[in-house]
């Protein structure tokens, strides 16, 4: 079966939206692990933070809801686990919902 891509424009949007989402989001979810298990991070993952706070006020607010673990485990909703899966998953969530304010 070949598909015909220009009949189907709306199928490209979505596969290029959730593919560029996916490179934007992809760095940071690869430093969190480390960071959550207060293991040191290297210096490209260092800067991968730090570009990563820089581009909002809403990553810098996620960011400081994760540092203060003992609320972060706190408010870990009852459907989800409290270790790394489930803070992976939270900040997941938390970071598709600050891009869909935008």
């Amino acid at each position: 079966m070949e598909l015909d891509f220009y009949r189907r424009p709306h199928f490209i949007f979505c596969f290029i939206k959730s593919r560029i989402m996916e490179l934007d989001i992809d760095p940071i979810l690869q430093v969190f692990p480390n960071y959550l298990q207060h293991l040191v991070l290297s210096d490209d993952e260092l800067r991968i933070l730090c570009n990563w706070l820089m581009e909002s006020e809403d990553n810098e607010d996620l960011f400081d809801d994760i540092s203060n673990e003992a609320k972060w485990i706190e408010d870990c909703p009852r459907n989800i686990s409290a270790g790394l899966e489930g803070s992976l998953e939270r900040i997941r969530m938390r970071m598709i919902e600050n891009s869909e304010q935008l």
